[in-house]
């Protein structure tokens, strides 16, 4: 399984994770097949996207502090897997990921017409929180609200 993580620098494990997802410069992926771990640049030096001819990385799941809406049902709709989390480090995230003290964000559970979808339940904003918990799922459109 290959997980990635939007951090805010190339420091691995003790990197600090992104709060914006679709904002950060770095993503930190796992393969927990082999223990081999890379932290990926989105943006060279100059600003550009980096221009690699290498073939996109498949991942299986996203560990983020949140997701704006129309972002998780893109995932969704590739069968990639986000889990929201409160940790501050990688090494922080992947343990509680690990001992399932994440939670799994899913469309269904996102209210607010979350990615064109609409709301399933009152209680169904952000993960099961209510509006008044969660920043950012009505005005901002997140699905986490962990941020």
């Amino acid at each position: 399984m290959k997980i990635c993580i939007p951090v805010s620098g190339p420091e691995g494990l003790e990197a600090k994770l992104h709060s914006d997802f679709t904002g950060t410069e770095h993503l930190f992926v796992l393969d927990t097949d082999t223990g081999e771990h890379e932290t990926f640049s989105r943006n060279s030096e100059n600003g550009a996207e980096d221009a690699s001819e290498e073939e996109p990385i498949a991942v299986d799941v996203v560990l983020c502090a949140d997701m704006p809406a129309d972002l998780l049902a893109a995932f969704s709709d590739q069968q990639i897997h986000v889990f929201a989390t409160g940790a501050e480090t990688v090494g922080e995230a992947l343990m509680a990921f690990q001992n399932n003290e994440t939670e799994e964000l899913r469309i269904e559970d996102c209210g607010c017409n979350c990615g064109g979808r609409p709301r399933e339940t009152d209680s169904g904003c952000c993960g099961g929180h209510s509006d008044e918990q969660s920043e950012g799922c009505c005005g901002g459109g997140g699905c986490g609200g962990h941020g």
